[in-house]
């Protein structure tokens, strides 16, 4: 009987004890366990109830599987597990795990349910044999009530029927109301941005570009080097950097709401905030507000299968590059299929010098997890064609899985200097003016590349041939140099307010 009390405990507790990876916390009596315990038993006496039992367990077995999302969304990404938006992402994960190929997928779908029927069979068993026990120990059986004294000497764990429990309902109101008084408050009149004098902007968002490669000394050791050469490349080029960290909404994942916090200047935390943002067809995002001060914006997102009519009626880009738009014809990169360079590369052919001030984002992909395949340099951009000279260049592999990996942090370093070599070469050879360049993070990378106790800041950086132009950032906390000093980090959303207020400003005599 105490076996299957612990057995069942522990699987219980897993969300608790597995995502902090401290096995002996499944030691600690859960509520829950008690309550089931007790349940168990008045099932069991005077007579067996088969019925009450099977129904039990298939509530149970819901119970562990929602467990088992808790556990993985907190090990990897440090965050709770909301099903009704997580589990649409489980066909991108078994693609990612397994591949896109029928076979696969079809196995892939078979494993997944092969979890949930192992999940509500296995706790129904579990219980039978909770109740066999319970059984044959007789008035014995009440030793299930030592979980009581137990778990006030030692402390019970966090709840996961609480956990379970606070998800059930949305935010409250007053979370969307305050976002949207925000929107609206931030464009009240119409844009025009004297310090531009109508130069380019261009917004480089890094894949998992987080402040570790700066502030973990195991990882600032292995990318000291480079930066210090990056810095020396990108002076040489002409530019003018300033930085700082910013703390990001999201960790290890989940990057459209930090592009979405950069763009709107609302901490968009959770999936229910950005679809009712999304839904309530504000047009207060930094896109907009450069349409309204005459420039064309492009949004130029690989990993985007496609984009979504109200994503796009949000975000008021002009012109939409998602998967598809690039032509590539190379070998697959994880996530993002197709190297950084490849498409900033599409981009510059099709849009750089067509006229006009232009706003361009460029979302990176090839320092996506797992960290696993990193696409050689290129150095003559003009011989990339259609991506199929990927198949024959020497692309840097790591021991690296999904959920699984020897070279984790290898991996990452050698991706994220890559993406920042290829932003870096881009700037120096095909922006010739003094446009305005910014260079920031959408999240530190996941567990366990970031460590325990790890804040969730990036870097940004604000880069010009005008020195003028990015001086004027110093009065927000940015500092000289392409590496942030540490102190207070300030939100990401903080960043829209302050890039609107910096470009309002009137050039100084001279500038």
């Amino acid at each position: 009987m105490l076996l299957a009390l612990f057995i069942l405990n522990a699987l219980i507790t897993l969300f608790h004890w597995g995502s902090y990876e401290k096995p002996l916390l499944m030691f600690q009596p859960s509520v829950e366990c008690l309550v089931l315990a007790l349940i168990v038993l008045a099932l069991t006496f005077p007579r067996k109830r088969p019925g009450g039992l099977l129904i039990l367990g298939a509530a149970v077995g819901l119970l562990l599987l929602w467990g088992i999302g808790e556990t993985f969304t907190r090990f990897f990404y440090e965050r709770y597990f909301v099903p009704w938006t997580d589990l649409k992402y489980i066909p991108n994960l078994v693609a990612m795990t397994m591949g896109n190929t029928p076979g696969r997928v079809l196995l892939g779908a078979g494993i997944i349910l092969g979890v949930v029927v192992a999940a509500i069979g296995g706790s129904w068993l579990l219980l039978r044999w909770l109740s066999d026990s319970i059984r044959k120990a007789g008035p014995f059986a009440l030793g299930a009530l030592w979980l009581v004294p137990l778990g006030l000497a030692i402390g019970f764990p966090p709840s996961l029927a609480g956990v379970v429990a606070a998800h059930l309902l949305p935010p409250p109101p007053e979370v969307f109301e305050s976002a949207a008084q925000s929107i609206a408050a931030a464009s009240r009149e119409p844009a025009r941005f004297p310090l531009l004098q109508g130069r380019n902007v261009y917004l480089f968002i890094v894949e998992s570009y987080g402040s570790t490669l700066f502030l973990n000394p195991a990882h600032e050791r292995m990318a000291h080097a480079f930066f210090a050469d990056l810095a020396d490349r990108i002076q040489k080029a002409g530019y003018t950097t300033y930085s700082q960290f910013l703390d990001s909404p999201t960790t290890g994942g989940r990057s459209w709401l930090a592009d979405t916090t950069l763009l709107t200047g609302v901490r968009v935390t959770t999936e229910d905030l950005y679809a009712r943002l999304r839904d309530q067809g504000t047009r207060a995002s930094l896109p907009y507000l450069f349409e309204q001060a005459g420039y064309h914006t492009t949004l130029a997102a690989p990993a985007n299968v496609s984009i979504v009519d109200k994503d796009a009626a949000f975000f008021h880009f002009d012109t939409y590059f998602s998967h598809n738009s690039f032509g590539y014809r190379g070998p697959m990169f994880p996530w993002g299929f197709m190297p950084d360079q490849y498409f900033m590369n599409t981009i510059r052919k099709r849009i750089l010098g067509k006229g006009g001030p232009q706003f361009i984002e460029f979302v990176t992909v090839s320092s996506h997890a797992p960290f696993n395949l990193v696409p050689q340099f290129i150095e003559d951009w003009d011989s990339i064609r259609d991506g199929s000279e990927y198949y024959t260049t020497d692309n840097p592999r790591f021991d690296n899985h999904w959920l699984t990996g020897r070279q984790y942090v290898e991996g990452y370093v050698v991706s994220e200097e890559y993406a920042l070599a290829v932003i870096a070469d881009y700037l120096a050879k095909y922006i010739p003016d003094d446009s305005l360049v910014v260079i920031v993070g959408d999240h530190q990378p996941r567990y366990p590349i970031r460590e325990d106790g790890e804040s969730s800041a990036v870097p940004m950086h604000i880069l010009s041939r005008d020195p003028k132009m990015v001086e004027a950032f110093s009065r927000y906390g940015f500092t000289p140099g392409l590496v942030p000093k540490a102190g207070k980090v300030p939100g990401m959303e903080r960043f829209f307010p302050i890039f609107v207020s910096a470009l309002e400003e009137k050039p100084q005599a001279g500038g």
